[in-house]
């Protein structure tokens, strides 16, 4: 499942033409976010200018409902508390979109809300993270690598999709051989960025130290 991050835009028919082709499905957020939209900076009514929002939503489904892969719809990223984000006739707006373009696709309010006050019937999950490398074995278990505030697992808590973890993309075998030595190889990856980062060559054992040579001439 790949995610259409809220903050960015809705992918193109040509995108979802080949996700299509090859059975991948795609969880497509409208374009709020946390970051702007009253959680952590901006303001709660934001955007500026409903009406042309809510008009780009409806060209927007209008434009991806054929699509098969398109799997369900978010109304954007982190919109905590989603009684106040997105806006109430911004909200009203895109549900009634939904149910008269796309009745046959469900959506979510949030991808994710604090979780003093978490409700999966309005947003997927409570906390989102971890961001860094786990146990191949862990992804096979429920909600992977997640932690309640406290340090205990949440293998227990009831979510359906995680929209944010796991740690950035590594590249390809053949790519890592082409910058990393053998020895840096065989201990990546590691369980932490700082291990990570040691396995790539970023310790100070293995960086030459241009300064020194700069002070001998």
């Amino acid at each position: 499942l790949i995610r259409v991050w809220g903050g960015g835009l809705a992918e193109r028919p040509e995108f979802y033409a080949a996700c299509d082709r090859r059975g991948v499905l795609v969880m497509q957020e409208f374009w709020m976010t946390g970051d702007n939209n009253g959680r952590w900076a901006g303001d709660y009514s934001w955007p500026l200018d409903h009406n042309t929002y809510l008009a780009a939503a409806r060209d927007s489904v209008l434009m991806l409902r054929r699509h098969v892969s398109l799997l369900f719809w978010n109304f954007g990223n982190e919109l905590d508390p989603t009684s106040r984000s997105p806006a109430r006739d911004i909200r009203g707006g895109l549900t009634a979109l939904l149910d008269r373009f796309h009745a046959n696709r469900p959506y979510t309010a949030s991808s994710m809300t604090n979780y003093t006050h978490y409700d999966p019937e309005t947003s997927l999950a409570p906390k989102d993270g971890p961001y860094g490398f786990l146990p191949q074995s862990s992804w096979y278990e429920p909600n992977p690598g997640l932690l309640f505030w406290n340090g205990t697992r949440a293998d227990g808590l009831t979510i359906a999709f995680q929209p944010e973890t796991g740690s950035v993309s590594t590249p390809v075998l053949e790519s890592l051989r082409r910058f990393l030595s053998e020895e840096s190889l065989a201990r990546f990856p590691r369980d932490s960025a700082n291990d990570v980062s040691v396995a790539a060559g970023d310790d100070d054992d293995d960086v030459d130290d241009d300064d020194d040579d700069d002070d001998d001439d």
